[in-house]
């Protein structure tokens, strides 16, 4: 079933099938219902058979009286005043006698013409009802008719003047007979047929319902799914908001309702539009898939619009009031109550309301005394350097709450930064501790090296350094401006550039260790006497670099 859920003729089969079979179950509804209105289960049809009996015989009366004032209006007998409204004497029939007593004796053979035994389903015999005397009769009765049913009714024809009578009163009797030659109606075959078929009716009643529901679940189950497309897929029609659609329908149902005033052209109004509700629900099903429903719908993009219009004046003016200073605030809250005490007493409403309006204001003034307070009670415990207590600002409001607020991250950065500090001074306690530890357990190993060096490797000398490493190169800064210090060529050695540049810059240079190892060296030269010099062609011929 599933590999049908997205074959486009399968969702035009289920949606006609819907329609055809819902169609019938309707109809199947409607037959039980009038089944069940006959108590043709409790009876077994007996009252739904004499009602149609009935039916066709009150019929048969209606026409023969209808054939009765038609033939005596036609000779002038009849006072059409009682029969018809506004009718102009002038376009009547004149009272004839000849013509009359003419029409009267012909017309009981034209009263058995027109309802002869092959026109008519029912005997009809029109007669006095006082003496019983039958005036007109369409035919005779036989031994093989079986009579069904029989009905009489009183009729009362009102004669012109011209006649000397005034009225004329006959009793019309219709016998129903099984067999007839004239068609029934179709309300009597319906009914007929229901009632020689109830438990196929409602066989087939229930068994199109059945096949409707599953037709319309499949119909509700495919919506949204098309091949070639593994996700819900919204085509032109799915994407119309199911507001827009509802309100539609509903529009075409009112107009439709007030246009059509016949009780079956309404019938095939709401008909029609039962196919466009159908649509709606699958489209409606492919929407609630999709997730679209309300997100889609005409109205909620309206109440987003407006939502967000609402929120950026809201925030725009927000904006706007919190920007003012608190003095201008202060000056506006105190312009608006004068002119509002200014109003009221115009309007002579001032002494009234006098008491009220000082007791608000008063209100007022005291919660802005209570948010001072509380800020300047804050205010005075962080001066003294307390940064554990924040300030509340559940009971602070508009300015006061921000300034509250304001004031909390500032206690919070100072807090913090005490902390950072108090954090980093013990860290460089652990730190020189650990280092002093680190540096005393090796010192003896160190200085056994050194002498095994001195012993092992020709050319060491030991020097003990004096002062510290700023003072040791003072002191040999006259050599260097004198141009006793000679460097080579940093062509040869590049490393020069980089110790001039450290030399220069001493102590915040880079190798400083390496610029007090040549201070240390050129102090103990200095010390000792000089067993060789320098080339002679370099000795007072080559520039100082210290003079750069």
């Amino acid at each position: 079933m599933r590999k049908w859920l997205d074959k486009a003729w399968a969702k035009a089969a289920a949606f006609v099938l819907t329609l055809v079979l819902g169609g019938l179950t309707v109809l199947g509804g409607i037959g039980i219902g009038i089944l069940v209105s006959y108590n043709v289960f409790l009876d077994d049809g007996a009252y739904l058979r004499q009602t149609l009996y009935q039916e066709q015989c009150y019929d048969s009366l209606s026409m023969a009286n209808d054939y009765l004032c038609t033939q005596l209006d036609s000779v002038g007998l009849l006072d059409k005043s009682y029969y018809f409204v506004n009718t102009d004497t002038a376009d009547s029939d004149e009272y004839n006698p000849e013509a009359a007593k003419q029409l009267l004796s012909e017309l009981p053979r034209l009263f058995a013409d027109a309802f002869s035994r092959e026109l008519s389903s029912c005997q009809l015999v029109v007669s006095d009802p006082d003496t019983g005397e039958t005036y007109l009769a369409n035919f005779d009765l036989t031994e093989s008719d079986k009579l069904l049913y029989d009905t009489q009714e009183l009729y009362v024809y009102h004669l012109s003047e011209s006649t000397g009578l005034t009225s004329i009163q006959v009793a019309i009797t219709a016998t129903l007979l099984e067999k007839s030659g004239q068609a029934p109606s179709y309300s009597y075959l319906v009914c007929s047929w229901l009632l020689t078929h109830t438990g196929l009716t409602i066989f087939l009643t229930v068994l199109c319902g059945l096949l409707t529901l599953f037709c319309f679940g499949f119909s509700m189950a495919s919506a949204g799914h098309w091949h070639g497309r593994e996700d819900i897929h919204l085509t032109w029609l799915d994407k119309i908001p199911a507001d827009v659609f509802a309100l539609a329908l509903l529009s075409a149902f009112f107009i439709g309702w007030d246009t059509f005033y016949s009780e079956w052209g309404r019938v095939l109004f709401c008909a029609a539009l039962i196919p466009v509700m159908l649509l709606f629900l699958c489209v409606f099903a492919a929407q609630c898939k999709a997730g679209s429903v309300i997100r889609g719908s005409l109205t909620a993009r309206v109440l987003r619009l407006l939502w967000r219009i609402l929120r950026g004046v809201t925030l725009g003016l927000w904006r706007i009031v919190t920007g003012i200073p608190l003095v201008w605030k202060t000056a506006l809250v105190g312009l608006g109550l004068a002119l509002l005490e200014i109003g009221l007493y115009q309007m002579n409403y001032y002494g009234e309301y006098f008491l009220v309006l000082k007791l608000v204001e008063l209100l007022a003034v005291l919660a802005i005394a209570l948010n001072l307070r509380t800020l300047e009670k804050n205010g005075k415990q962080l001066s003294e350097g307390d940064l554990s207590t924040p300030v509340d600002t559940k009971r602070l409001f508009g300015a006061f709450r921000r300034y509250g607020q304001a004031m909390n991250r500032l206690q919070s950065g100072m807090e913090s930064a005490v902390q950072e500090q108090m954090r980093a001074e013990r860290m460089k306690t652990e730190l020189i501790t650990n280092v002093s530890h680190d540096i005393k357990t090796p010192l003896t190993s160190i200085v056994n090296y050194v002498d095994l060096l001195k012993k092992e490797i020709p050319g060491m000398v030991e020097f003990n350094p004096k002062g510290s490493k700023e003072e040791r190169a003072i002191s040999v800064t006259p050599y260097f401006e004198a141009g006793n210090i000679w460097f080579p060529d940093p062509r040869e050695a590049p490393w020069v550039n980089d110790l001039i540049r450290d030399l220069l810059i001493f102590p915040r240079g880079t190798f400083k260790d390496t610029t007090d190892a040549l201070v240390q060296g050129i102090l103990y030269l200095m010390d000792k006497p000089a067993s060789t010099g320098p080339p002679r062609e370099m000795s007072t011929t080559h520039e100082s670099y210290w003079r750069k």
